[in-house]
């Protein structure tokens, strides 16, 4: 419900008014103003500071792909003022980018593929190598904890550009402590080492075992099937030709 004055009342060329008295009719949902008083709104917040309350707001803008910073004063409930803010807190970007991550999501990261399947051994870890306390990665737990993983990477970060040149790798590294990242990559390697001294890259995947793309002669020479995870999981070897074409997979 609002309230309206007539249109040719000479009151409506003010942008604020204070009605302290109206007439609610029954065939409309907006009160008919019958006695009003025009507001100077730098007037009132100039001689009545006490009555304002300022705020700063930091905002994602999807429509630009930005962060907008915005000065709000306020007389109670009501917005009087808003005016951009030059030049907000390192600490109000930073918690802006925040909340429009956990918004939007974990996708607006920049997950290269060595950050995706540092996350995918993280998970895999979980399920094959319980007895160990690792690091909860799926969606809810990161975005839970993004003041804890991220936000110590994001100092001098103050655009959303920058935001997405974050090396998300090297953060889910911190979650580890220096042991955690030697068991990890012993027991979860990002590479395995084939006969012939290349180190392959291990596919992971969080619903299927990890594989190995591997051309056939280069594992000449293995007497058994590769594993990972203390011998728990065995390798999916996909045998390639030497032109790099599928063969054979073997588990």
């Amino acid at each position: 419900m609002g309230a309206m004055l007539d249109a040719d009342d000479a009151l409506s060329r003010h942008e604020w008014l204070i009605a302290p008295l109206l007439l609610q009719g029954s065939a409309s949902p907006d009160a008919r103003i019958l006695l009003a008083l025009p507001v100077d709104i730098d007037e009132l917040v100039q001689r009545c500071p006490q009555l304002v309350q300022q705020s700063d707001t930091v905002e994602w803008d999807d429509a630009q792909g930005t962060l907008k910073a915005w000065r709000r004063l306020q007389i109670g409930q009501l917005t009087v003022k808003v005016q951009p803010l030059a030049k907000p807190s390192e600490d109000e970007l930073h918690q802006a980018m925040l909340n429009g991550i956990r918004d939007k999501g974990l996708s607006v990261l920049n997950w290269t593929a060595e950050a995706e399947q540092l996350r995918l051994r993280l998970l895999c870890a979980a399920k094959w190598l319980p007895e160990y306390d690792w690091p909860a990665v799926d969606d809810e737990s990161l975005l839970a904890t993004l003041e804890t993983w991220l936000l110590p990477h994001m100092s001098g970060v103050h655009s959303l550009r920058g935001l997405k040149s974050l090396d998300i790798y090297q953060a889910l590294r911190g979650l580890l402590d220096w042991g955690m990242q030697q068991r990890l990559d012993s027991e979860l390697p990002a590479h395995y080492t084939v006969p012939t001294g290349s180190r392959i890259a291990i596919r992971y995947h969080e619903d299927n075992p990890p594989a190995l793309a591997v051309r056939m002669q280069e594992m000449f020479g293995e007497a058994t099937n590769p594993t990972i995870a203390q011998g728990r999981v065995p390798l999916v070897l996909e045998l390639l030709s030497p032109a790099q074409r599928p063969l054979q997979i073997t588990r």
